[in-house]
This record gives structure tokens, C-alpha cells and sequence, in this order.
């Protein structure tokens, strides 16, 4: 088994989430939509540095490509409580994969994956998990990476879930 980081959905209202008490340091939040002003790009990942609730201010530090980091402070209530496109939240929590474990992906991604989709851990690094989904395609996620970390152990998976697979 190797250690692993992955991000689990706090679920708060869009209104919830306009009030800097709602987001801890080291919180992920992702933009459904790009802030100009702030220069956050749609899609981006930041992490929650400190939440002012007296000025409802989010330090966000955003890393650009080469690893540099930069603080940018943020009204939730201009972005989060918008009725489309607003953020999503996320608490990263440390666990551990091994080979033949079952997970299931719990987001969307441009990498191909989809939520609810059940893959199987074929080979584990820190440095990137080869997964094999229902079909036997083998796929390779970047653990290392916020959008690597969509995922979940799927120990018990209810009809429900199985059907939005399908």
C-alpha cells in the first residue's frame, strides 16, 4: 500500500458557501467559472490559507505551472453563491491504495473519467496509480495533482450508484 491524498466534497448550500466560516485552512476550492480580477482561471485549484469571517475574506494560494505560489484574497459572496458555475469545495484527507482495490471516481473530469465510475488499482506509486475501469482499459492518475485526488474506496456501492455508471 502506498499513501495517497484524495479530496471529499463538503457539501454546503450555494449560500453556505458565500461565508468565509464555511471554508478551513486547506480547504481546495475550484472555480466553475474564471474571476478576471483575481486572476483565477475556470476550472483552477486553490488552497485555503485563512477564512476572515469579521471581513468575509478566503486567502486562497493559487500555484502556477512552475510551482510558484501567490495569495489571493476573496469575497466568497462575489463568486460562491452564484446560481451557475459557482465553486466547489473540498477537504483533502490523507489514506492509503493498494493493488486490487476498488475506488470510485466522484467527479467529472476532462481526463475522461466520470462520477460514479468504478475503476480497480492495477499498480500504486507516489507518483501515479494505473487504474483499469469496468471496460479493461488501463488509465494512469496523478495522485500528485488536486485533480487526481477525485476518488473515493468503493467497499460497498448501492443500485443507485450503479446505475448512474451505466
Amino acid at each position: 500500500a502506498t499513501a495517497q491524498r484524495q479530496l471529499f466534497r463538503v457539501f454546503a448550500s450555494r449560500a453556505d458557501k458565500t461565508h468565509a466560516e464555511v471554508y478551513q485552512v486547506g480547504d481546495v476550492v475550484v472555480f466553475g467559472r474564471g474571476v478576471q480580477q483575481l486572476g483565477i482561471a475556470r476550472g483552477a485549484y486553490l488552497t485555503v490559507a485563512e477564512a476572515d469571517r469579521k471581513t468575509n475574506t478566503v486567502t486562497l494560494l493559487a500555484t502556477d505551472e512552475n510551482g510558484a505560489e501567490r495569495r489571493v484574497d476573496w469575497n466568497p459572496k462575489r463568486v460562491a453563491g452564484g446560481a451557475k458555475n459557482g465553486v466547489e469545495l473540498y477537504r483533502p484527507r490523507g489514506t492509503a491504495l493498494a493493488v486490487g482495490d476498488r475506488i470510485q471516481w466522484n467527479r467529472n473530469s476532462r481526463d475522461g473519467f466520470t462520477n460514479g465510475q468504478l475503476l480497480t488499482v492495477t499498480a500504486c506509486a507516489p507518483d501515479g496509480v494505473e487504474v483499469q475501469t469496468e471496460t479493461g482499459e488501463r488509465r494512469t492518475l496523478d495522485p500528485r495533482t488536486h485533480a487526481g485526488q477525485h476518488w473515493e474506496h468503493a467497499y460497498a456501492s448501492t443500485v443507485y450508484a450503479t446505475l448512474r455508471v451505466k
